[in-house]
């Protein structure tokens, strides 16, 4: 949970009540990491048929083309550095707090003793709230319309989000007991394309 500052018409700037913050980097790497999977299936891209001189690390993260031009890549070798940006931008989302937060205490454990560590206590703030969630993706449409890859570029892509409202691409901590898995709907250009529990 974040403040946030509010400016509101003829007053000064204040913060917040503090709010939950879903970030956008976080959503945007799970995403990422999806619109790969999906892609390499587009491209008939296998762990088990992959060719002779390559491997699994040539078609995921940076090296993946639907990353590469959705999210943008940084690659390094031979003395030379070849970069470009990202042409997908992801909004924050900041809901506000309806509940109050539990505490969820954990203790860390020793993998060998199968005890707990010394002064290895922690914990985390949960909030069980059901609200609706609207996360605002922007795309550059040249990266779809570029051939001949755009069109299994756009089919990935979406097929991430998919994911994310069939319940299929958990987002946030917690995942195992139940937490981050969603149902939704996916509106593109103000036309919804994607329905999922409803």
């Amino acid at each position: 949970m974040k403040k946030i500052i509010e400016w509101k018409t003829n007053s000064n700037p204040k913060f917040s009540e503090r709010r939950i913050l879903i970030p956008a980097t976080s959503v945007k790497g799970a995403i990422s990491h999806r619109t790969a999977f999906h892609y390499n299936k587009e491209e008939k891209i296998y762990a088990d048929n992959l060719p002779e001189d390559k491997s699994i690390n040539d078609f995921v993260g940076n090296h993946n083309k639907a990353v590469q031009k959705l999210f943008g890549y940084t690659l390094k070798g031979n003395n030379k550095q070849e970069s470009e940006r990202g042409n997908t931008i992801f909004s924050d989302v900041f809901l506000e707090v309806k509940n109050e937060p539990k505490i969820l205490n954990h203790v860390a454990i020793d993998r060998f003793t199968g005890g707990a560590i010394d002064g290895a206590l922690f914990d985390e703030k949960v909030i069980d709230q059901k609200d609706k969630i609207k996360l605002e993706i922007l795309v550059d449409n040249n990266v779809f319309n570029d051939k001949p890859r755009g069109d299994k570029i756009q089919k990935a892509f979406e097929s991430a989000l998919m994911d994310i409202c069939k319940g299929m691409l958990p987002l946030g901590g917690g995942v195992m007991r139940g937490h981050g898995v969603f149902t939704g709907n996916l509106i593109k250009n103000n036309k919804e394309i994607f329905s999922y529990g409803k």
